[in-house]
């Protein structure tokens, strides 16, 4: 009895030792970086890719919790500690999670993060926690650039006209919201057309690429420039009074005229620019916003443009 008990002990270490080296090379052939924490001990056992991916080698590599927290991207760790509880707490079964770890070259990967509890007490309390890091940093840029391009306007670099009114009417709302003023510019690029058949659609694009280059340079983080369209462009002035959107307007519209354009046969190119000015505290309709900063920059056209008009009702 004894012998067989001794046997079958022996036959259960050999099968366990033989079933976590088959999850070894699993985990080694598929490049998953895997965790195994102990929360009565408040150990955390990590294999040699968890390390690799961050930089590491497998010795530099510290075996606490507290140290993955470290490695997460400041305004993710709330984020994971939060997927980890749901799980640990039992609203959740599995731990699912993308976020950004701290490479030891300064950069930052994002990481794929999937665990579920593994081992629990009499009382149903956790006691083991294992999961698995895999580096999608690859496919998040890609899927960050894409997600960037569809906001952006391909030519200028600054928000598509799509971005630019998703942006505005959320502004919008904060603005009525706190009861805060809000301007609007509308302007455009004076006689585009002229420059396009005269010197051709490449140095048009280079006049609207300057032209972005020098506005953006004197407008704040958190005012909201868009391409509307063609050679039209509108920026929304966020808490801004129509006495200070004037001002505003009036500063472009003269940096506008003071820059040259440098063609490639030596020539110099100046463009002008109109503008139409708008100013609310109760409107939340971006179309209704635009309709009055378009009509005032119809005016400027009319009276002999390189000009500010306001829209008057």
């Amino acid at each position: 009895m004894t012998m067989f008990s001794s046997d079958l002990s022996i036959n259960i270490e050999d099968a366990l030792r033989e079933r976590e080296e088959q999850l070894r090379f699993v985990l080694e052939g598929s490049e998953l970086g895997f965790w195994d924490w102990n929360l009565e001990t408040q150990s955390v056992k990590r294999n040699e890719r968890w390390a690799i991916m961050l930089g590491y080698t497998y010795e530099e590599i510290q075996q606490t919790t507290q140290q993955w927290t470290d490695f997460i991207y400041p305004d993710d760790r709330e984020r994971a500690w939060a997927s980890i509880k749901d799980v640990l707490e039992g609203r959740s079964l599995i731990h699912k999670i993308e976020y950004r770890m701290l490479h030891k070259d300064g950069g930052y990967r994002w990481i794929l993060d999937q665990a579920k509890v593994m081992q629990r007490d009499n009382n149903g309390n956790p006691i083991r926690m294992c999961g698995t890091h895999t580096d999608v940093t690859d496919r998040k840029n890609m899927e960050l650039e894409l997600e960037r391009q569809a906001h952006i306007d391909y030519l200028t670099g600054i928000n598509n006209r799509r971005h630019f009114m998703t942006l505005a009417n959320n502004e919008l709302k904060r603005d009525k919201r706190h009861h805060h003023d809000l301007s609007l510019l509308m302007f455009d690029v004076d006689h585009f057309k002229a420059i396009n058949d005269q010197y051709g659609h490449q140095v048009g694009d280079l006049v609207l690429q300057k032209l972005v280059i020098e506005c953006r340079g004197h407008l704040r983080t958190e005012d909201i420039f868009g391409r509307i369209g063609g050679e039209e462009f509108a920026v929304l002035l966020p808490e801004t009074r129509i006495e200070a959107a004037i001002e505003i307007a009036e500063r472009l519209r003269m940096i506008t005229a003071n820059t040259f354009l440098v063609l490639e046969n030596g020539k110099s190119l100046h463009v002008t620019i109109s503008v139409g000015v708008t100013s609310c505290s109760c409107i939340d309709d971006i179309d209704l916003l635009l309709s009055q900063a378009d009509k005032a920059l119809y005016n400027a056209k009319n009276s002999g443009r390189d000009k500010v008009c306001i829209w008057n009702g």
